[in-house]
């Protein structure tokens, strides 16, 4: 499932089926923005002097702003002591995640995580070209569930999906 914005009654239907059910549930199924994640999660602690910002560029119909995938790799960022993102509106405020985003065009996606320091700066993105990369992840996420491989009724991720299969003793 890879609906966004459901609204607390839509979470509460959702949580109600994963009790029976186990359900895969990802902002983004496209594989390198689970990656984007990741590597956002694995930053750890921002040296002094570093400003995290994220730029995402979508299609102009696209409604939320910033979108899912831009709030969870704001989320992955917690580990690097950004508890927080603003809206980008000029003057930042130190320690947050200034999140910038774009509607334009009919680019399926494009996040731009930029690490800037006094003197240099580090770039991690992930674009998506077309709309076949979302299928990657959901057929991924298809064969994860498949009867072949029962799974506990949850909620999941993709994080468990591609995780190396657990060897029992």
């Amino acid at each position: 499932m890879a609906t966004t914005g459901l609204g607390a009654e839509g979470e509460r239907s959702l949580a109600r089926a994963a009790r029976r059910i186990p359900i895969v549930r990802e902002a983004n199924f496209a594989l390198g923005a689970h990656l984007l994640a990741r590597l956002a999660r694995a930053i750890g602690p921002m040296p002094d002097g570093f400003d995290a910002s994220l730029v995402e560029l979508h299609r102009r119909g696209k409604r939320d702003h910033p979108s899912a995938t831009a709030c969870g790799v704001a989320a992955a960022l917690s580990a690097s002591g950004i508890r927080r993102w603003e809206t980008a509106r000029g003057r930042r405020t130190p320690g947050t995640l200034e999140i910038a985003s774009l509607r334009a065009g009919e680019t399926p996606g494009t996040h731009l995580l930029l690490l800037a320091g006094p003197h240099e700066w580090l770039r991690l993105e992930h674009q998506t070209f077309d709309r076949a990369a979302f299928a990657a992840g959901v057929l991924a996420a298809a064969r994860w569930l498949a009867p072949s491989t029962p799974r506990a009724p949850g909620l999941y991720g993709l994080a468990d999906v591609l995780s190396p299969p657990r060897i029992e003793p």
